[in-house]
């Protein structure tokens, strides 16, 4: 099966993402870049069951939430956010790479 990667190159200031939407359709996606924008909700991602790898770091997020059915997912990066919390991802259980420098986290639950 052909898999699939989307990159989004990063925006200019002006230009940046806010929240995740319209990624219903991308059941097969592999690869998730969405770096360096100003994402504040980890939400709309239910339907990414094959996505692989999910790179999130420089937004605004400031709760790691939202990853039930990410269950292929083998890396994670949510370096420089706001991160206070961590909750749910002991269930990600191929996941080789997790990446969490440069937030605020106070609470680990259920790693």
């Amino acid at each position: 099966m052909l898999a699939l990667c989307a990159f989004v190159p990063k925006p200019r200031s002006n230009h940046a993402f806010y929240q995740l939407e319209g990624l219903e359709n991308l059941s097969h996606l592999d690869v998730l870049d969405l770096h360096s924008n100003r994402i504040s909700r980890m939400e709309g991602m239910a339907t990414l069951t094959e996505l692989r790898v999910l790179n999130l770091a420089g937004n605004n997020i400031a709760v790691v939430e939202g990853l039930d059915s990410l269950l292929s997912l083998t890396e994670l990066n949510l370096r420089r956010n706001i991160i206070s919390t961590v909750k749910s991802i002991g269930h990600l259980t191929a996941l080789c790479r997790l990446f969490l420098s440069s937030n605020q986290i106070s609470t680990l639950e259920s790693v």
